[in-house]
């Protein structure tokens, strides 16, 4: 994208600061950062204390790079101040340097999101795929749409990776202009309890704000210090909807409605109840059809599973809102697609291959107890569990998987800086409880190609934990690697 320029008074706009060095005058702005290796001459940097690292301790550095503006929010040490002095840099102090990037961010790229009607969707399950499906819904009904999420950013035939489910709100803003730019109207958006947390979201005003559901997930080090930090910061999201979407079935619906009330939103419910459903397993197409009461409406989705039914039950919920004609629904549901959310590989009679994201305790539940209800003679789990986590994931895993699989391939997911095979001892612990089929291969390709080579007729082989996922991270060291890629591969040997 190219830099835009803008006065250091304007770039300040709506923050309150107290100026520590240099003035506030009409010198422009190149750019705004947070990233040092960015700095350019007469750029604005904002100072982010992060988990690994802090801006606040190379100041000196941001000065000589040729920053002119920067915002702070710890004291500065006096030699910083002189440095600052004699290369006319601007030093102001703020209270949170994360929203005030926020503001900035909106600023420099003149409020873009105020031009689009932006749709968040937070909640422990279900974000992807109702992102998924309200998009294909909007494109169906016309609509030029963009999404943002853990798969990546997409709109007008562009696809950017993405590190986190919700970027940062300079990456967010910078994308946004660039949305208007391309006159996307409608943004579906996943917003992640991090986001809300450390503010990326900040300042975003959603149309409607979509609460999927919440368990017990994301805490521990580097994420949530509890639940309810947990469920506050996911509860954030409505301080600037406009409209509440809220699952009656979710056992926090009463707080969240109650929090939603106070804030004088207009409120949107959906539930499962009273959703008539039947299964379809054909050649080609495992899913379910559902009838959905409350709006008179049936649909077929080429997904399995109630929690699926629940995602689609969402995306009608909001569709119907917007005025959206029953039959660009159904059209658009029954052929909905999600990369690595229940993605079927291969489907014979012998043989069911699919891969998915579950990785927590209430996904992996979900995943087997829906292919469960076709039948299958035998459920095959390829898992692992993702190292620097909370380790009540792997338990909850191995509780899961042990209790509903016939039979399980232990593995690496991610092992970060953690050994796997420590990984995979804590899954064992509550895995072997319940199952006894089962063996330990630490290699994730091999592990796969185990699955598949020793099948079994009937077989319904479910790799679990990566999904979408083209990464192996170990050791600070990210290699390329995807389920997907590796069974296509196996298969076509």
């Amino acid at each position: 994208m190219n830099n835009l320029e803008i006065r250091k008074i304007d770039i300040l706009k709506n923050i309150e600061y107290d100026l520590i060095v240099g003035s506030v005058d009409d010198f422009k702005i190149s750019l705004l950062s947070y990233d040092s290796r960015k700095i350019i001459k007469n750029s604005a940097f904002v100072c982010i204390e992060g988990v690994n690292f802090d801006t606040h301790n190379i100041l000196n550095e941001i000065i000589e790079k040729g920053s002119s503006l920067i915002v702070v929010k710890k004291d500065v040490e006096n030699e910083i101040i002189d440095l600052a002095k004699e290369k006319n840099v601007t030093i102001v102090k703020v209270d949170n340097t994360r929203r005030a990037l926020a503001i900035m961010s909106k600023n420099y790229f003149r409020n873009p999101s105020e031009k689009l009607k932006i749709i968040g969707i937070t909640g422990t399950k279900g974000k992807t795929t109702t992102a998924y499906m309200i998009r294909e819904i909007l494109k169906d009904a016309g609509k030029k749409v963009g999404i943002i999420g853990t798969i990546g950013i997409e709109y007008d035939d562009r696809f950017i990776k993405t590190n986190n489910t919700t970027p940062e709100s300079f990456l967010l803003e910078s994308v946004f202009y660039d949305m208007v730019n391309s006159n996307i109207e409608y943004v579906v958006m996943e917003v992640s309890s991090q986001s809300l947390k450390y503010d990326r979201v900040y300042g975003i005003e959603f149309l409607y704000g979509i609460f999927t559901n919440i368990s017990h997930d994301h805490i521990g080090p580097n994420e949530h210090e509890d639940f309810d930090d947990y469920l506050n910061s996911k509860l954030k999201i409505f301080k600037n909807s406009k409209i509440a979407v809220l699952n009656m079935d979710d056992m926090y619906y009463d707080i969240e409605e109650e929090y939603c009330k106070k804030l004088n939103l207009k409120i949107l419910r959906f539930s499962n109840k009273n959703i008539k459903r039947k299964l379809i397993d054909d050649d080609n197409f495992l899913g379910t059809k559902f009838s959905c009461d409350k709006f008179n409406i049936d649909v077929d989705i080429p997904m399995p599973g109630v929690h699926n039914i629940q995602n689609a039950v969402i995306a009608i919920t909001v569709a119907k809102d917007i005025g959206i004609d029953d039959e660009i629904i159904k059209n658009a549901l029954s052929k909905v697609k999600v990369p690595g959310r229940v993605e079927i590989l291969k489907k014979t009679n012998d043989i069911t291959i699919l891969v998915d994201y579950a990785h927590n305790e209430v996904g992996t539940y979900a995943l087997i107890n829906s292919i469960r209800e076709y039948n299958p003679k035998r459920v095959v789990v390829v898992f692992g569990s993702g190292g620097n986590r909370d380790v009540k994931r792997r338990y909850g895993m191995g509780e899961a998987v042990g209790e509903l699989a016939d039979f399980a391939i232990v593995t690496a997911d991610n092992s970060r800086f953690e050994k796997t095979i420590d990984i995979i001892n804590q899954i064992l612990v509550t895995l072997t409880k319940k199952l006894d089929k089962y063996i330990v291969i630490e290699d994730r390709r091999e592990a796969i190609r185990y699955a598949i080579k020793n099948y079994i007729p009937g077989d319904f082989i479910c790799v679990i934990g990566k999904g979408h996922e083209d990464y192996n991270d170990f050791m600070g060291k990210k290699t390329h690697f995807s389920d997907k890629e590796e069974i296509l591969k196996i298969l076509n040997e």
